[in-house]
């Protein structure tokens, strides 16, 4: 099997070439930020008449990309191999069913189904459906041939097993995928799009626990990165509305095509250390050297044009705040070969503008998440699960208000009442409550003046223990231990 996925690979990279489309090449020498990192995994699930082709084909092509897929299908023997497989669906973070009539007529492939949507819905995993020759409509509501192959398990399988494999079915349904017949039973170009679905979603996945609405935004992103030249766009937006995590997405999407990259990241603050500094952490990650020695923000500047100019690169600078920070890398247009990519963010658009003469067209502002998004993601932190428990609804609702849709407020509020491992809802109110008595539009520093009060006024009465030197240590640490 090794010696025919190593063919395979082979004959896509002698297409590629054929093609003109060269095949991107793991980038051992990236900076810190992904030096070694696994793209993601897939669990890829499928029957015989999908045709071993499709998925083989599939598979090289996630390989190529550096992603580590797992094939249930075509070698039943590995099974022996997991004690588990269940278990082993469970620590994937994307699952593919490939969706035919004979994966409908595998108990098998519908027990895998059912322990998809299970992970999807306690663990946050994300599913694409393949539909490859049955009807999404079908699929969703248990009709036409699906139907009849349900009606085939009755004999050998309980009423929980079978409604298990229904609802499984329906939830799998109702998921956006890919249907073979929209792309005219192209396998290439089915492929193709699945792998690029696949390094979207796995990026996401790497750089936060739980993306809700990542990938949406660093698909429209995407969009204004494609160019036949060099690629300049600009991410505004305030703070905690998702700048950095967006930029580390797209990094993550981007670094195995370079050989040359660069993340900085927190520029203004790190600015505080000195410019030189700066400039020094963009040659040492571009060149590959750790010494390199900058007397001067002008010698750092004229290394900088020396190191960059003619080079592909892909080129992040995240946080910068201000136009000394902009001169300092100096950087121009022309410098690049075809195929750069350059992303800035920061909180000022005037900066986006004026300083990096960025177009209006390519600057992106993440919107906030909208309600159904923030209570996913506070749900996620607070309870680890999707949606809140019943008896929470009402008081959770109040708490993704105050949010106001921010992702980083959301996840703030969700460790704020959190604190101690405290989940009595009552208790929560009375953390919410004293939140809002603190008057400020930004809610970072209403929860760090929240723990200031309690630290100096002492906390709440304690259900027990006593009250020891820790809270004039302490702020947020004393109250995570205690409860407060």
């Amino acid at each position: 099997m090794d010696q025919i996925r190593k063919l395979l690979d082979l004959i896509y990279r002698v297409y590629d070439m054929v093609r003109g489309k060269e095949t991107p090449r793991p980038n051992n020498n990236c900076n810190s930020m992904a030096a070694h990192d696994s793209c993601g995994e897939v669990f890829i699930s499928y029957r015989k008449d999908v045709g071993d082709n499709f998925t083989e084909f599939l598979h090289s092509a996630l390989k190529r990309e550096g992603i580590d897929a797992f094939i249930d299908g075509e070698n039943r023997s590995r099974r022996e191999m997991l004690p588990n497989l269940f278990q082993t669906i469970r620590s994937f973070k994307i699952s593919i069913p490939i969706l035919s009539e004979s994966f409908f007529a595998s108990e098998w492939c519908l027990s895998e189904l059912a322990e998809m949507v299970e992970c999807y819905k306690s663990k946050g995993q994300i599913i694409l459906p393949i539909i490859f020759d049955v009807e999404a409509e079908d699929v969703r509501n248990q009709t036409g041939i699906i139907k009849a192959l349900f009606e085939s398990h009755k004999k050998r399988n309980d009423e929980q097993t079978l409604k298990r494999w229904k609802n499984a079915s329906t939830v799998v349904g109702g998921i956006l995928g890919y249907q073979l017949k929209d792309v005219k039973w192209d396998d290439r170009k089915m492929i193709e799009l699945v792998v690029e679905w696949v390094l979207t979603e796995s990026s996401c996945c790497s750089v936060v626990e739980y993306p809700i609405g990542l990938s949406t935004r660093v698909e429209e992103i995407e969009k204004l990165l494609h160019s036949d030249g060099v690629a300049f766009v600009g991410i505004y937006g305030e703070r905690g509305i998702g700048k950095t995590t967006i930029a580390q997405a797209l990094y993550k999407r981007y670094y195995r095509e370079y050989d040359k990259t660069c993340f900085l990241k927190n520029i203004g603050e790190e600015a505080s250390k000195g410019l030189e500094n700066l400039q020094k952490q963009l040659i040492k990650s571009i060149s590959k050297k750790d010494d390199v020695l900058i007397l001067n923000v002008a010698e750092g500047k004229e290394l900088i044009q020396e190191k960059l100019r003619g080079e592909k690169v892909l080129l992040i600078l995240d946080g910068v705040d201000s136009e000394d920070q902009f001169k300092a890398f100096a950087i121009e247009f022309n410098w690049f070969e075809s195929g750069s990519k350059i992303i800035v963010t920061s909180r000022k658009e005037n900066i986006l503008k004026s300083f990096y003469r960025i177009d209006e067209a390519k600057i992106y502002c993440p919107q906030r998440l909208d309600k159904r998004q923030s209570c996913e993601l506070f749900s996620w932190h607070a309870f680890s699960q999707k949606h809140f428990p019943e008896d929470h609804t009402k008081f959770c609702t109040n708490v993704v208000q105050l949010a106001e849709g921010s992702p980083s407020n959301l996840v703030e509020l969700a460790s704020f009442l959190l604190n101690g491992n405290e989940k009595d809802v009552e208790v929560w109110e009375a953390r919410l409550k004293g939140l809002k008595k603190i008057t400020g539009s930004d809610l970072h520093q209403r929860i760090d003046k929240w723990y200031d009060d309690i630290k100096q006024d002492g906390p709440p009465p304690l259900a027990f223990g006593v009250i020891s030197e820790e809270l004039k240590r302490g702020g947020r640490n004393f109250c995570r231990k205690y409860g407060a």
